[in-house]
């Protein structure tokens, strides 16, 4: 098999996959999440930076709802916030007693 023939194979299963995890996992189709992609001119919802990489989707994970795309960066620290309330207050008198 040509090396195309296998890249544009594996491409087309990668799509596949992508669109059958964001239909299951949050109820979205390709194309609204592309929507979402181009509503949020290609940046993250929380720091603005353009998207390097496959946005997250961003989700309540009591209710499902779906928030946004978030950046690799700003979807775990987002998570670490929802799950302890206090570890951004900590995490800045951690860096401001660094600092000092």
């Amino acid at each position: 098999m040509p090396v195309k023939d296998r890249q544009r194979r594996l491409e087309q299963r990668q799509r596949h996959r992508r669109k059958y995890a964001l239909r299951e996992r949050y109820g979205l189709s390709l194309v609204q999440y592309h929507e979402m992609v181009v509503a949020q001119i290609g940046r993250c919802a929380i720091c603005g930076v353009d998207f390097n990489h496959t946005p997250n989707v961003d989700h309540d994970h009591c209710t499902g709802e779906v928030r946004g795309l978030l950046c690799r960066f700003c979807n775990p620290a987002l998570e670490r916030l929802e799950a302890d309330s206090e570890w951004g207050t900590k995490a800045l008198r951690y860096l401001e007693r660094r600092a000092a």
